[in-house]
């Protein structure tokens, strides 16, 4: 059975990287859209020289914009309130696997 800190751990785990997925996914919801626009946008000027048109500068610059937000999401802020999380739930295992390591559990758990 886990200890309810590992449940709460475990629980919040699932919010953060469901708050994640969300985001992310409008973040590429929104860069495939720009993307087709762009294109569609494109393809007169490509007809005649064969080359992307300077519209594809927005689409690269909304590229690294939607990259940048995901890393932040992902690795700053969630990433780091799920670091903090980890951090109190292992300080808050450590006195229960003290106890539990001694004890002898029925049928032959510990």
């Amino acid at each position: 059975m886990e200890s309810p800190n590992n449940v709460v751990n475990g629980v919040l785990d699932g919010l953060a990287n469901g708050v994640k997925g969300a985001v992310n996914g409008v973040l590429g919801a929104f860069q495939g859209v720009g993307k087709t626009v762009v294109n569609g946008l494109d393809k007169p000027f490509y007809a005649i020289t064969k080359k992307q048109g300077p519209l594809h500068i927005v689409d690269r610059a909304a590229d690294g914009v939607k990259n940048g937000t995901e890393n932040f999401i992902d690795n700053g802020i969630i990433g780091s309130l799920q670091d903090v999380g980890h951090g109190i739930n292992n300080a808050l295992q450590h006195p229960i696997d003290q106890i539990a390591g001694g004890i002898k559990m029925p049928f032959g758990k510990k």
